[in-house]
């Protein structure tokens, strides 16, 4: 709301940016890229938001399929794998040798390698040195996921409380500074129209030096 439809009195219909209702964001993008582009990036903000024990047992499920996938792959070529399959004879495709190359793909996935299993063919050097790459970079998003994860302080926004509605009045008295440093400004009595809103800390502990960015939403007739 502008400051000349304060002073006219124009009242526009007020819509909130989500709906009480159906939870709908009242939000429509005009331009750029579509939201559509950016799954993986609402994929990881689920993840982030998902409770410890949903998350816990996703990463479990991803953890064993893509080693019985491997293990499969290991299992197609199983005879360049030293020692698989030694106690069945000339039989090279049983569930026990399916096993082993799970166990194997594990082994290599993590690079735990207890020496019996050993790759001998250009089949299986190959399909080790892919695991190995993928396995880093899974290692890699897994540990930065986690420690992003852990460090969010989820609970401290259920704590803070903010106003239903935001006024604009003249205050006397405001901070006029910089825009990204708080020992610039300083105070001055000069009357202009300021937004105001209130927020609380409903929890036992202090929040000290806190920092506000505002986004303004202008509306487009």
């Amino acid at each position: 709301m502008s400051i000349a439809e304060l002073q006219t009195g124009h009242q526009p219909k007020v819509t909130r940016l989500i709906s009480r209702t159906s939870q709908r964001q009242n939000i429509e993008q005009l331009s750029g890229t579509t939201y559509k582009n950016f799954r993986a990036l609402n994929i990881y903000h689920w993840l982030i938001q998902t409770p410890w024990k949903k998350v816990l047992l996703i990463f479990a499920a991803f953890y064993v399929l893509i080693h019985i996938f491997f293990g499969f792959l290991y299992f197609l070529g199983n005879g360049g794998i030293t020692d698989l399959g030694a106690n069945n004879g000339e039989n090279k495709y049983t569930f026990e040798v399916f096993v082993d190359c799970v166990y194997f793909s594990v082994h290599t996935g993590e690079t735990i390698g207890y020496g019996r299993l050993n790759p001998r063919s250009h089949y299986v050097n190959i399909l080790v040195l892919i695991q190995s790459y993928v396995s880093l970079i899974i290692h890699a998003l897994l540990s930065g996921f986690f420690f992003i994860k852990i460090a969010r302080p989820d609970r401290a926004a259920y704590y803070i409380l903010w106003s239903e509605r935001a006024v604009v009045n003249t205050q006397t008295e405001h901070y006029k500074g910089g825009a990204d440093s708080f020992d610039s400004g300083t105070y001055t009595s000069e009357p202009l129209p300021c937004l105001v809103f209130r927020v609380a800390n409903t929890g036992k502990g202090q929040v000290c030096t806190p920092q506000f960015r505002l986004l303004l939403l202008k509306r487009q007739e």
